[in-house]
């Protein structure tokens, strides 16, 4: 069991990694009081999954797995279900669209209204919008689809738009640079590599700062200040392929503090993200009814995805200014930060909640 404290709570949306047995929670019921609702059996809790290497114990028979910001990891879910042998029930703020794994059960457990609270206790006040740009995007740590959508802004709309680029760039994240096999965008990575890649439009972004209680700031000029936030997440991949070459859809879609600026500031953004956002969204309450195309974001094609927003910033380059843009997407968007702020996020979060921890405690109780 990691030894984290409450100040962990303080700097970010969750605290770090946690493991231990029901009995060993702590101060951290606090956030999952149903816990003391399980069934007296063998459980061991995961909690708040990162990315890190994690063994988890054998000898329990049931494994409870909760996600919060980070993606889900599906092959370390797998290989820790085969080495322990134990019934994992996954609790994550996505759908799991086509993924079947042996001895695992996903359910939907969200926790976006949690994280729109604690940026306005971080940030109190609603500021109002003031336009001076048509667009912004935010390229601090480079990433494929960042890459992408940051050119292009630079190449057909730089005196139009905020771009905060930073010079962070590791291989992995941008796949080594081998091309997609798409003209347009392999195209616009030959542009970075060639013209922007080391340059730093800003200083705005320091890395040893890049966490949640510092970057997760809605009243910033790339938010109140433009028509127009393209949200580079920091994964945006849905349609996955397996060794076999079978293809499977990632569990999704990922809404992180880049999504919860824009929905609290009353921005406008396109969702450089996983597919499925802007319908998962309107399925807990939001608008979006921004005056233009937004029917790409049902492909679950990364590489086609991306290029389809390639052209709609092209479309909108041509036929849209930024004072249009503001003036059709302000009241879906103003409904949007309503629907937080009147507390209709949280009353449809806490009902998938509850829905889901019905289901568990009942899939428990009736386990032999």
């Amino acid at each position: 069991m990691k030894n984290v404290s409450k100040n962990d709570l303080q700097e970010s949306y969750n605290p770090l990694d946690w493991t231990g047995t029901p009995q060993e929670l702590g101060y951290f019921n606090d956030i999952y009081p149903w816990i003391d609702q399980l069934p007296n059996k063998k459980i061991y809790l995961a909690l708040w999954r990162s990315n890190a290497d994690l063994e988890l114990p054998e000898n329990f028979d049931y494994y409870i797995i909760i996600y919060h910001n980070e993606p889900v990891d599906l092959v370390w879910l797998e290989e820790q279900q085969k080495r322990t042998d134990g019934r994992f029930y996954v609790l994550m703020p996505r759908k799991n669209y086509d993924i079947t794994l042996p001895g695992i059960t996903f359910f939907r457990y969200y926790a976006w209204d949690y994280d729109c609270a604690k940026t306005l206790r971080w940030f109190p006040g609603i500021e109002p919008r003031k336009i001076k740009y048509k667009y912004s995007a935010i390229c601090n740590r480079a990433s494929q689809s960042k890459v992408w959508i940051t050119t292009k802004l630079l190449e057909t709309a730089k005196e139009q738009s905020l771009i905060v680029l930073n010079d962070w760039i590791e291989e992995k994240n941008v796949h080594n640079w081998i091309p997609t096999g798409n003209s347009t965008l392999d195209n616009l990575t030959n542009i970075f590599r060639d013209k922007w890649e080391g340059i730093k439009l800003t200083d705005e972004y320091e890395n040893e700062l890049n966490h949640q209680r510092i970057n997760s700031n809605p009243w910033q000029p790339a938010y109140i200040n433009t028509a127009l936030h393209f949200n580079n997440g920091g994964f945006h991949y849905s349609l996955m392929q397996n060794p076999n070459g079978t293809y499977f859809t990632h569990p999704g879609p990922e809404v992180c503090e880049k999504t919860i600026k824009c929905l609290i500031s009353a921005t406008p953004f396109i969702n450089c993200n996983q597919f499925d956002t802007y319908k998962t969204l309107e399925e807990f309450g939001m608008q979006f009814d921004y005056g233009f195309d937004l029917t790409w974001e049902n492909d679950p094609g990364n590489i086609t995805r991306f290029k389809k927003i390639i052209d709609l910033i092209d479309d909108l380059n041509e036929n849209f200014s930024a004072k249009q843009i503001d003036a059709q997407t302000k009241e879906s968007c103003l409904h949007n930060q309503n629907h937080i702020l009147s507390g209709g996020l949280h009353r449809a979060c806490q009902t998938v909640r509850n829905e889901t921890i019905e289901l568990l405690i009942e899939e428990l109780q009736n386990e032999d």
